[in-house]
């Protein structure tokens, strides 16, 4: 927007009222005032700057938006952007490195339990099957994948894998007395209460903080939700089908 830097130019800028969209020039709305005051230039790196604070709407994305400010920058003109983008990037990172880590450790350690290559492999299916609840829930609720959604989905990780656990420890101990397909059969359906139960519970423990968690909590209620209803529900199935499938292809 170009205007004349005059009190009469600047009282004429239109605004639009968010409730009945509305138009009122600011000169309704404010009084002007001209004052003597000094020039502050800010520097950084030794080129003269400006510092902008951007608050983005409700459903607007800040990628979306640091996208859109770098479109209309001239070609000699450089953009720096901290605050929550900054702290998005930097979480993200650390949360990505963190949760490689810990399901290196969890494989070692279900390995060296089970005594097997295999199973903690078929164990891992759970966080694949979390994640895509945690996405299906903010696709649903139209959430960004933020910061907080980010901590929720590696939560998971450690949650949904002992669903997997349960599983899998229970079909071993039903083969040492049946048959392949009986002891998926059998063993999953002494697992499935206590399973049902386990996830219902930290569903319901959520649910007050997505109602009371405002924008920053509620994504990471509803990853953690959705992610924990897809993995609950379909581990049951898809579980003893690899337990079947790989004990099938090894004899």
């Amino acid at each position: 927007l170009s205007i004349d830097p005059t009190q009469d130019s600047i009282g004429l800028i239109p605004l639009t009222s968010i409730s009945d969209g509305s138009t009122y020039p600011l000169g309704q709305l404010v009084t002007f005032d001209q004052v003597d005051t000094t020039i502050l230039t800010y520097y950084y790196n030794n080129d003269p700057a400006a510092y902008l604070s951007i608050t983005p709407h409700h459903n607007r994305d800040i990628v979306d938006i640091e996208e859109d400010i770098k479109a209309q920058l001239s070609d000699n003109t450089s953009v720096e952007f901290t605050g929550e983008n900054e702290l998005f990037i930097t979480l993200s990172n650390a949360l990505l490195i963190a949760g490689g880590i810990a399901v290196v450790i969890m494989y070692l350690l279900l390995a060296l339990q089970f005594r097997h290559m295999l199973y903690p492999l078929i164990i891992f299916t759970t966080i694949p099957l979390a994640f895509i609840g945690s996405l299906s829930g903010l696709l649903i609720f139209n959430y960004d994948i933020t910061v907080s959604a980010l901590i929720g989905m590696v939560s998971l990780i450690g949650v949904t894998v002992n669903i997997g656990i349960l599983l899998i420890e229970e079909i071993i101990k039903q083969t040492q007395l049946l048959p392949l397909e009986a002891a998926c059969i059998i063993g999953t359906k002494h697992r499935i209460r206590p399973i049902l139960l386990t996830s219902m519970t930290t569903i319901l423990g959520l649910i007050p903080l997505y109602i009371t968690g405002g924008d920053f909590f509620r994504p990471l209620a509803v990853t953690f939700i959705f992610g924990m209803i897809f993995a609950t529900l379909l581990s049951l199935f898809v579980i003893p089908m690899m337990v079947y499938l790989s004990q099938k292809a090894k004899l």
